[in-house]
This record gives structure tokens, sequence and C-alpha cells, in this order.
């Protein structure tokens, strides 16, 4: 298991990033088939300006507050916390994103490279917002959010190939390793993963198969 720090990075006007990859220390293909995986604080003064993206869904957990999302075909969604927005940027689109309400808000978006099949048709650009159920997209994942309680465990098995854990709140041991609030943890076999929460804890679990492919990144495009 490895274990890694968020960085803090600006974003957008007036936004905060805790960005656990990609960061100097954990670089693409070690996170594959996942491009990025941000934990983004935007108080209500703030927001993302209209901007493309091409290559990549994007799934954000919105942890805190709300989110709007407004779109160059003309849709506009707004998601509140324990939602999900799906984004799917097959052959490119613009959007602009901005917190909802006068409460920070705080999400969790995770880039998920699409695989050869890129670019998609025009039908396949878009977002959504997700009340229940799983989300589909081109890539089957795994993103869960956990609430453990102070003492509980959870457990489970995944395949190896580098399964993130991401902590937003609390204590936890996995596998016998700490994590604390904004650290990620990479786990590299297929042994038995046992989670312990020494605290009451809120943590995204994160499973997908490797795609072995070459990828480019041109800030918000990825070829």
């Amino acid at each position: 298991i490895q274990v890694y720090a968020a960085q803090s990075v600006p974003e957008g006007l007036g936004a905060r990033m805790a960005r656990a990859f990609p960061q100097p220390a954990l670089l693409w293909p070690a996170t594959d088939p996942f491009l990025l995986l941000d934990d983004f604080h935007v108080p209500p003064n703030a927001s993302f300006p209209e901007h493309p993206h091409r290559g990549f869904a994007i799934l954000t957990y919105i942890v805190q507050g709300g989110f709007a999302h407004r779109e160059s075909t003309g849709l506009a969604v707004e998601v509140r916390a324990s939602r999900v927005m799906h984004l799917t940027g097959g052959q490119g689109l613009r959007h602009a994103e901005y917190p909802v309400g006068t409460d920070l808000t705080r999400g969790l978006p995770l880039w998920v490279n699409l695989p050869r099949c890129k670019p998609l048709p025009p039908a396949a650009a878009g977002a959504g917002r997700r009340e229940g159920g799983a989300v589909q997209i081109h890539t089957p994942l795994t993103y869960d959010a956990l609430h453990l309680e102070a003492g509980a465990s959870w457990e489970t098995t995944l395949p190896a190939d580098g399964q993130p854990v991401y902590l937003l709140e609390g204590q936890i041991r996995l596998n016998g390793r700490t994590l604390r609030p904004f650290h990620l943890a990479l786990v590299h076999d297929e042994t038995r993963r046992l989670l312990l929460a020494e605290r009451p804890s809120h943590l995204a679990w994160i499973a997908g198969p490797r795609q072995h492919e070459p990828v480019r990144f041109r800030g918000p495009f990825v070829d």
C-alpha cells in the first residue's frame, strides 16, 4: 500500500483543489484508467468559468452544498449533496460550473479515460445527474462513498492494479496503514482489504480494470 497526500492547487475563479492525482509523485499510468481525482472546495462567490473537455468521462460526487453545470449544448443541471453528476466529453464540449446556495460546496470529481473508442459520437457528449442506482459510463468501474462509524470495519476483495482509496474525513486503517483526511492510498495486491475506522470516517473507494493504453494530457483534453 502506498499513501500520498493530496496537493493544494488553485483552479477557476477562487476555488481550491486538493489534488490526489496526478501529482509529481503519482503520474499516469499508476492510476490507469483514472486520469485525475480532485477534492474541490468552492465558496459561494467562486466558480469555474466556461472551459472545454474532450476524451474522458467525469463523475463528480457532491459531498457538501450544491453544484450547477451549464454546457454548450444548452443543457443545465443542478446537483446537491450526496448526488453524482456524470459528464462525458467525447468529441468535445464546453461547460461552466458554479456553486448553488450560500454555503461552501465540496465535491470529488473523478476523470475516467475513455478507451480507444474516442472520439465518441456527438450523442455521447453531455451531462446528467443521478439520484439513485448505478451510473452507466463507457468504462467499467466502482466508485463508492463509504461512511463508517468509529470502530466499524468493512472488508472486500478487489483485483490488484493500484486501486485508489481517498479519505475525506476521519481516520482509518487500511491493511495496517493509517489514512488521514486528504490522504490517497493505492493498493497493489489482491488480498482481502480491511478498513477499520478509528474515528467516524467518510471515504471514496475507487476501482476499475486497467486499459493499458497511452494517453496524452493537453490541459482539459486527453488524446
